[in-house]
């Protein structure tokens, strides 16, 4: 029914809404007022403990699901965003502010504008789409996947809990073992990873092993794959999503970090935008109507390839540009 759907459309707005005024404010407070030589660790921390709400969700959201109605789901994050709202007001306190300059409405509104008018900045923004673009079939094509040639109602919040476990678990550790890495190389090593997570999938395809087969108990052979692949897409967000917000930390002038870091979250949102019918058309045109799932998965795996020599790329013209211009001066 129309109301249904125009209720839904309300409430994904008011989600995007209130996730584009928390995260950039976060995570512009990390860029601002942590010190140059704890950045890398500064934003390690910060995407760990969004993580921590990631893996606690999805085993609620499963347990929710399984046991109750699925309206109640939504009962259960209400509850969640009005306790954490209670704990900021009654723990959170505002870092000084001391030579700030303090920017009326309409500034505000032209620095977005201007922001977009940084060929450079929105180049960088773009190339690293193509990581979100991979991301998100995570959440697009593994569960039709897993739904069609694995299982019956896979238990796909479990498997995905993959994701936030490894990098609440890990992050700290890939920080101390790579953090001094270029965040550009970081972030390369990054799309590879994710791109690679895709390419696990062709695995059981080539040797015709059978996905629906039982292993370790109950788990069937493509579950366990699904598991591997978001296990690895998360050590590929570990190089490169706090790596990200840390090089765009970098470009920010002085007072504009929030700003800058709220067209950080730009490349999720076109990856999800993109990536939703594409990675539909994969699915369901290539993957099932062609019967070529090794085509699919190698079609998103050449994405992230793709990014990740984008990335090279872009980092040897600054290079160069930056070169050129001091030699100039």
């Amino acid at each position: 029914p129309f109301a249904v759907v125009l209720m839904v459309l309300i409430g994904f707005s008011l989600i995007g809404l209130g996730g584009s005024i928390i995260k950039p404010c976060i995570a512009g407070a990390v860029a601002k007022f942590s010190p140059a030589k704890l950045a890398t660790l500064g934003f390690a921390i910060f995407y760990m403990v969004i993580n921590i709400g990631s893996l606690f969700g999805r085993a609620v959201s499963y347990v929710v699901r399984i046991n109750t109605d699925l309206s109640f789901i939504f009962a259960v994050s209400a509850a969640m965003t009005v306790l954490a709202l209670f704990a900021v007001i009654m723990k959170y306190e505002e870092p000084p502010h001391e030579g700030d300059e303090k920017k009326s409405f309409g500034k505000t509104m032209l620095n977005m504008v201007l922001v977009l008018k940084q060929g450079r900045f929105m180049l960088f923004l773009l190339i690293v789409t193509g990581f979100a673009f991979i991301y998100h079939q995570v959440y697009n094509v593994i569960p039709l996947y897993l739904e069609h040639f694995v299982e019956d109602r896979p238990p796909v919040e479990l498997y995905t809990m993959a994701n936030p476990f490894v990098i609440v678990f890990f992050q700290l550790l890939i920080t101390r073992l790579f953090g001094k890495m270029a965040p550009i190389r970081s972030i390369v090593v990054g799309m590879l990873l994710i791109s690679a997570a895709m390419l696990i999938n062709i695995i059981p395809l080539l040797t015709h092993t059978n996905l629906r087969g039982a292993v370790l108990g109950t788990l069937p052979m493509g579950g366990l794959y699904a598991i591997i692949t978001v296990a690895m897409v998360a050590f590929g967000e570990l190089f490169e999503a706090s790596r990200r917000f840390e090089f765009i930390g970098k470009l920010a002038p002085k007072g504009q970090e929030g700003l800058y870091m709220g067209y950080a979250n730009l490349p999720m949102a076109l990856g999800s935008i993109i990536g939703g019918p594409a990675g539909a058309y994969i699915f369901n045109d290539i993957m099932v109507k062609q019967n070529n799932q090794i085509l699919g998965w190698s079609i998103l795996a050449g994405v992230g390839v793709l990014s990740a020599i984008g990335t090279l790329l872009f980092a040897i013209w600054v290079e160069k540009q930056d070169a050129a211009a001091e030699a100039s001066a």
